[in-house]
């Protein structure tokens, strides 16, 4: 029914929204982590090129105040924190938007409220909100999946299950003409 496709549609945005989130933050990690690891292997190389020199000492520790001060910030802005909290969320989302499409697809009786108090669930779990704009990207994009016909629409008139079964071929027969024969 259309109700069944738009709880799924539901459910597979926020899934999209905490993957988006994921991807947001894992790149802003590895932003933070790069500099830091090249920084200390150029310490470490300028300990032995430097030794000597007058002002040695005052860019070594510069670059290492430097580096410390890019760590800091990646664990103030808690990047990592945020990352596997989202990653974690997208891996539930994923395992229930599966469980739903699959209920659904069989026939079975949904279960709205357990679906629904899960879905709760896994919200409070994530400590770190998704960010407005990552929200209105995922609306986006799963309103082009929608239009593209990628993932069930709610407009449709069949239900999922009859979906499925229609959308299952039956096996090719020797009557039927291959792809590249003139019928």
């Amino acid at each position: 029914s259309p109700e069944e496709a738009e709880f799924h549609s539901v459910v597979h945005r926020r899934r999209v929204e905490h993957m988006l989130a994921y991807k947001h933050y894992e790149w802003w990690v590895i932003v933070f982590r790069i500099p830091p690891l090249f920084l200390s292997g150029l310490v470490t190389i300028l300990v032995v090129i430097m030794e000597g020199y007058p002002y040695s000492k005052a860019v070594l520790g510069s670059l290492t105040a430097v580096n410390t001060f890019i760590i800091a910030m990646l664990n103030l802005l808690k990047f990592n924190e945020k990352m596997e909290a989202h990653k974690m969320t997208f891996a539930r989302y994923k395992t229930l938007s599966n469980e739903v499409f699959t209920t659904l697809m069989t026939d079975v009786d949904p279960q709205y409220v357990s679906w629904t108090k899960e879905m709760r669930n896994i919200d409070e779990n994530c400590q770190y909100p998704v960010p407005k704009w990552i929200s209105t990207k995922a609306v986006k994009e799963v309103e082009e999946e929608l239009r593209t016909s990628r993932i069930m629409t709610p407009e449709g008139s069949r239900t999922l299950g009859q979906m499925a079964r229609a959308t299952r071929a039956p096996a090719p027969s020797s009557e039927q003409p291959s792809p590249g024969q003139p019928h």
